[in-house]
């Protein structure tokens, strides 16, 4: 409860952060309850870093939760990816690095450090932002001719001259704004970001057979109870599905 040794002295008890919680909840710029999660969770995280350096005996805010809700996640349908493979985009780099998302599951981050050297014989090779682990992916056929449109799109233009990197990506924000505009003008009314590619080939291989524990090594997770997430929106498709069926 106090700082050890000869650390100033200082009280840090339980009813400080329920206090802190409660001011989260009434700052109107938090409006969404996973960003107020976050943010008490590093709350939480600086707390356990005082413990292990040994600055005080104990969490706090330990048993102060603040859950964090499931949202929806966006994916697209292999007729609506079709859509959008026909439609025109505003960058072209933008438009083939997401469709290429679609069939591999990648992250932005993961896409803007590609080069030209990480495909290799049908696979990619590459090194996960996130995580840091080194990943092997086995390229699908569509995923293959992304990268043959891309390649043509560079000689084309001349552009990524000296520059190995596959997709020469602008700002986040920018690309994400280049995406809503190419997805309204495909007649999509769906609310798709980058983070929608790995949604979508999620999805998609679940939808045409793959098992979850395949999907889950695909995506990279560590644990399968993330990739089951994906299991519920195909198990709400199939639901769908059913109540289309007809009656007499």
């Amino acid at each position: 409860k106090f700082f050890k040794h000869d650390k100033p002295f200082y009280e840090l008890d339980k009813k400080q952060f329920e206090r802190f919680k409660e001011f989260l909840f009434n700052q109107e710029r938090l409006k969404s309850n996973n960003t107020i999660h976050t943010y008490f969770a590093k709350v939480k995280a600086a707390l356990n870093k005082a413990v292990d350096d040994d600055y005080i005996v104990k969490n706090p805010a330990k048993y102060i939760s603040i859950p964090k809700q499931d949202t929806k996640r966006e994916y697209l349908d292999l007729e609506e990816l079709k859509i959008l493979d026909k439609t025109a985009c505003k960058s072209m780099d933008t438009k083939n690095a997401f469709l290429f998302s679609c069939f591999t599951g990648l992250r932005v981050s993961d896409l803007k450090h590609l080069t030209w050297n990480s495909v290799q014989k049908g696979y990619l090779y590459y090194r996960q932002e996130k995580t840091k682990n080194n990943e092997r992916l086995k390229l699908s056929r569509r995923a293959l001719k992304i990268l043959e449109k891309q390649r043509a799109y560079q000689e084309s233009q001349q552009k990524g001259l000296g520059d190995n990197r596959i997709f020469l990506l602008i700002s986040d924000n920018h690309s994400n704004h280049h995406i809503k505009t190419w997805v309204k003008e495909a007649g999509i009314l769906k609310n798709i970001t980058w983070h929608s590619g790995r949604h979508t080939f999620a999805t998609l291989n679940l939808t045409y057979g793959n098992d979850i524990y395949t999907t889950s090594k695909l995506l990279g997770h560590k644990d399968v109870k993330v990739t089951q997430i994906y299991a519920k929106l195909i198990d709400s498709k199939k639901d769908a599905a059913v109540d289309n069926l007809p009656d007499w």
